[in-house]
């Protein structure tokens, strides 16, 4: 059996067959490990679940396509949601008539602002929630359908809803009293980030016009691609996992992605797979994504890379770094596509190929063991109604400078704001981040509150313990009374920066706590400089 100190080779893999046990859902596949598999691995049978259900799919895309609707709302978080934001950014722009959105955010300026552009009779809404238990989308959804029956009237307001989630649930119980238009039950063997190849991923891509037979044809080659009847050598999920693995083990565990420009999103879906189902135990492989490029010999000796290269893109600046990178000794792995439907194909890579590599590092990747405890402490600050969730840093800017410095060369940095995004705030990020690699020499990721709590939240609390966070926080002017609820957007969102806060502690975790009472960008780049120009 394979665990954390074997030789992990394509030799040893066959021995071990470890690709007919995975499609086999072998539970004994991690050494004194309870992995519920069979649980969680219907994704295995994506096609043939697909297929049952060409004719269903078809007759919703004429019944979406008949009501003409102008705007597509998905509320969501994590898995639910991230699916979509990938296929939004490929296939949304294609639909003239009809504009997808994700909403995955509770800050109340962003949910107001998007109110008030949305035409209430001609809108409909996606509630995806594999548990139904999700508060932020459970939130979302209350405040929405007080704003759809405000407008169109009890009678008629469930008509503009669908929801996605799993049979039982409370979003099911809630879909069926109030007649929303469709309730798609999902698969209960498909978990929240495996579930890409399922309801959370067709329902939103039929909304943007893609066709199911195209997706299950792009599907089936690469899960072809990854079986037991092809040699090992030529599996294409295992060949990465290998290539995970063997960087992990010579601790280049900072897998930083360059991607063509038009496949930019595909990098937060991959993130939440890795960091979530890899990030726990002390162990890990920290996922890298939308980086500042640096100068080659500026990144650490921690860091290995995957290039995804979309032929029909502008390929020249990404096609010389990785040339760079292979110069200076650098892992680097290229994948190629040659469409934007191929992403379907990659979606069944990489959970085949994050399933491989957690037996090799043997944790269990279908659980998230340490995201509970931000929940927990979330819902005490709740109660106890604290407005100021805890005593903010001091000195910024001497308790960066400290972190930074006091860190090995192994470290990484965590930025983590609870803010409104924006563009301009992300570019004032992204200079931050660019400080932080080009100066200190380390990794960095970013996670927008409190949508990352449902992403890489489990990497920072249960992996490597090497990570350095900085927490940003505002309060808002901007608030929002949610219908049914006894507590704010704002409240709720000041609640969570408390609750992660303390988890991250206890989990051992510095953390530089920033709290920005003037304008954020401004406040960013002045730290940016600072850091710049002390170094």
């Amino acid at each position: 059996m394979l665990n954390g100190d074997s030789v992990h080779s394509y030799t040893s893999l066959e021995e071990k067959q470890i690709v007919s046990r995975i499609w086999k859902k072998d539970p004994s596949l991690w050494l004194n490990k309870t992995v519920d598999i069979q649980s969680n691995t219907g994704w295995l049978d994506s096609v043939k679940w697909i297929e049952t259900k060409r004719e269903f799919f078809e007759e919703f895309s004429v019944k979406f396509k008949d009501r003409k609707f102008k705007t597509v709302v998905l509320i969501g978080m994590g898995g639910s949601s991230l699916t979509s934001f990938v296929l939004s950014s490929l296939f949304a722009k294609y639909q003239v008539d009809t504009k997808f959105v994700v909403l995955d955010t509770i800050v109340a300026s962003s949910v107001e602002s998007l109110s008030q552009k949305l035409d209430y009779g001609n809108t409909l809404f996606i509630i995806a929630s594999k548990s139904g238990e999700t508060l932020e989308t459970n939130i979302l959804y209350e405040y929405f359908y007080n704003q759809v029956v405000l407008k169109n009237g009890y009678q008629r307001a469930g008509s503009f809803f669908v929801a996605i989630t799993d049979n039982g649930s409370d979003l099911h119980t809630i879909a069926e009293e109030s007649n929303f238009s469709d309730i798609f039950l999902n698969p209960f063997d498909i978990g929240g980030r495996f579930s890409a190849l399922s309801y959370f991923g067709i329902i939103p891509a039929l909304c943007m016009g893609v066709s199911v037979s195209s997706v299950i044809s792009v599907i089936s080659k690469m899960m072809d691609s990854c079986s037991e009847r092809v040699s090992i050598t030529d599996n294409h999920a295992i060949n990465l996992a290998l290539y995970l693995i063997s960087n992990q083990k010579n601790n280049r565990n900072k897998l930083t992605f360059l991607f063509s420009s038009s496949l930019q999103s595909f990098g937060y879906w991959i993130e939440q797979l890795i960091g979530e189902s890899l990030g726990k135990d002390g162990l890990g492989i920290v996922p890298i994504v939308e980086e500042p490029v640096v100068l080659t010999e500026q990144y650490g000796v921690d860091r290995c890379f995957v290039y995804y290269r979309l032929s029909s893109d502008k390929n020249d600046k990404n096609d010389l770094i990785f040339e760079k990178l292979k110069h200076m000794g650098i892992p680097v792995y290229m994948i190629d596509i040659e469409s934007y439907m191929d992403i379907w194909a990659e979606f069944f890579r990489w959970k085949f190929t994050v399933v491989a590599t957690s037996i090799m590092l043997n944790v269990n990747p279908f659980d998230q063991p340490d995201v509970l405890l931000s929940k927990k402490y979330t819902n005490n600050a709740l109660i106890e109604k604290l407005s100021n969730p805890v005593l903010f840093s001091s000195d910024v800017k001497s308790e960066l400078i400290n972190m930074l410095h006091n860190v090995d060369k192994y470290s990484y940095v965590a930025i983590l704001p609870f803010l409104e995004y924006s563009d301009e705030l992300s570019c004032s990020i992204q200079r931050l981040r660019r400080v932080i690699v080009s100066k200190f020499g380390l990794a960095t990721v970013v996670g927008y509150g409190p949508k990352y709590l449902h992403s890489t939240g489990q990497l920072f609390k249960g992996g490597l313990d090497s990570v350095k966070v900085i927490q940003i926080f505002k309060q808002f002017k901007e608030d929002i009374n949610i219908p049914n609820y006894k507590y704010t957007f704002g409240e709720l969102l000041n609640a969570q920066v408390m609750g992660d806060f303390k988890a991250l502690k206890e989990r051992g975790r510095e953390v530089v706590l920033w709290e920005i009472t003037e304008d954020a960008i401004e406040s960013i780049d002045e730290i940016t400089v600072f850091l710049e120009e002390t170094v």
